[in-house]
Parts: C-alpha cells; structure tokens; sequence
C-alpha cells in the first residue's frame, strides 16, 4: 500500500530510461515571477509616481514620497505581483492549449482519449512524436488533483522488439508487480516507484512492428481513502485506451489494469485478444458564420445584380 498521492507528481520520465530527446512526462509548474519583493522593471504604479514627482514643488514632492510609501509601495509588493502572475498563468496556459491530432506519425499510430484527458503538449521530431497529457481526478468542487500521461510514437530504425523497447524505457529504480507479453508486437507492464514522493506505480504498454514502435506510460497515484471513486474512473479510462491504441489499425490486448484493497493490478486474461480498430473520424468542421444583412438600399448594376447604395 502507498501512501496517499499529491497533487503532482515527478516526471517519471525524466532521467529514467528515457530515450535522447523524448520529453519530459510532466512539465515544470508555472512559478510567479515575483520572487520575493524586489522585481525587475518598474510597475505602472511606480511610473505614474516617477512621472508625477518630475514636476511640482518640494512641498507637494514630499507628499507624495509619503504617500508613495505608505500606500502604493505595499500594494506594489503584495497586490500587484499577485495580479500579475495570475494574468500570466492564465495567459500561460492558453499559449500551451493544444488541439489533439487524428494520428502520429503520417496515421500509423492511432488513438482514443477520453475528454477527462486533457492534452498538454504536443512534440514532433524528426526522432519521435509525443502527446502529453494531464488527466483530472478529482470530482467538480473537490481541491484540485490531477496525474499524468504521455504517449510516444517512433521510428523504429533500429528494429527493436517489445521486449528491447521495455527494457530500453523502463527504469532500474521500478520495481515491476506484472509483466504480460500479448503476442510478439505486444507488451503491458505495471511498476511500483517505491522512491517517489509520494509513491506511485506506473503503467506502460509498449507496441512494435519492423517500421513503428509505441509506449503509453500512465502516472496511477496512491490514494487511501477507500471511499474514493477516482481511482475506478482511471482504471476504466486506462483499459479503453490501451484497448483503442493501435499501429496500423492493429493491437493485441491480453490485460485488464484494476484497482483493488488500495493497490493497483494488472490482470492476464486467458486469451489475448487481436482487434482490427477504426480510424478515427474527424469532427466535422464548423460552419461559416453568416454575413449580417446589409441596412443600405440596394441598386441595380448594369448587368442586372444589386449592389448597396452609398
């Protein structure tokens, strides 16, 4: 059993078995830039006063140095950097907003996320393509927890088997609780991170062919609350998307991730299941927004149209 989960966790792959160049799983939280009172640059606060102690007398100077003091140096050190950061959060997180794609790599890997996986980051190289997730788990009006997940897709140049690409990705420091091989171009494993803070276990599921490789790693934090729903919803999430994650509109699925007397497991079924998947469709685009009618009259042109009057 482990210990009840944060709201974030390390990056799993950062440093552990990762390949040169592939992201890191969870990205660096977004920190204020007003560390402590002293800032770089100058407020608008401070400017108006600068600009206003330029002309006057000493006498009214004085006022406002005071004034200045009292008053505007505080909210400058405590109101204002507040307000900025918060600006830049949210201005932060619309520049990181990504729109999912249908496929990696020209549409030979293909997937299915469930919309309570909300996509982070998009990567492309000529080495790798990656999606990078953060998955909600707490309910609306619960303090704010998420997890992570990132899948990868490459080129398999080096022509590695699944079971290469395992011990290529997952880390000395893990400690594995199951390891099912489905076929030959299938792989699932579950491992404990007994060295996180807090502990969790990690769930990856490797897919190869002579031209394509695939790793899906899943964050599973801890939780011991019994009474807790979430961790149900992420097992049931979990399976759907190794069961929809295919190379070639093709997987082998032999494994079943649960959430059982507060620890995680992976269950082999008896037989390993080969499924032919669909291509995903793409929504269909929106429709174009109409022109309001024009108010001005309308006179007729020389070949008969109408065009507006001046």
């Amino acid at each position: 059993m482990f210990a009840s989960a944060q709201r974030q966790f390390p990056s799993p792959l950062a440093g552990e078995g990762q390949g040169e160049g592939e992201p890191h799983l969870a990205p660096s939280p977004i920190s204020s830039p007003f560390k402590g009172e002293e800032t770089t640059g100058r407020s608008p606060i401070h400017t108006g006063v600068c600009l206003l102690l330029s002309g006057g007398t000493k006498f009214l100077r004085r006022i406002l140095v005071r004034t200045y003091m009292n008053f505007a140096v505080p909210i400058h050190r405590h109101v204002w950097p507040l307000a900025v950061s918060a600006l830049f959060c949210a201005l932060t997180s619309l520049v990181h907003a990504e729109r999912l794609p249908y496929s990696l790599l020209g549409g030979a890997v293909t997937y299915t996320f469930p919309k309570r996986w909300s996509l982070q980051k998009v990567s492309r190289s000529q080495k790798m393509e990656a999606l990078q997730f953060v998955i909600t788990l707490s309910a609306p009006g619960e303090p704010p927890r998420t997890t992570n997940a990132i899948l990868i897709a490459e080129p398999n140049s080096e022509n590695l088997t699944v079971a290469d690409i395992g011990a290529k990705k997952i880390s000395k420091t893990y400690t594995s609780v199951a390891d099912y091989p489905e076929g030959e171009a299938w792989r699932t494993v579950l491992s404990q991170v007994p060295n996180g803070k807090p502990p969790y276990a990690v769930l990856d599921r490797f897919g190869v062919t002579s031209k394509v490789r695939v790793h899906l790693r899943i964050v599973l934090p801890s939780e011991s609350d019994a009474t807790a729903k979430w961790p149900s919803t992420l097992a049931k999430d979990s399976n759907d998307v190794m069961r929809k994650l295919g190379i070639n509109l093709r997987n082998a699925v032999g494994v079943e991730l649960r959430y059982a007397s507060s620890n995680w497991e992976l269950l082999q079924s008896q037989t390993v299941t080969q499924n032919v998947l669909q291509r995903p469709v793409p929504p269909p685009p929106k429709p174009p927004v109409p022109t309001p009618p024009s108010d001005q009259p309308l006179a007729p042109q020389s070949d008969g149209k109408s065009i507006p009057t001046p």
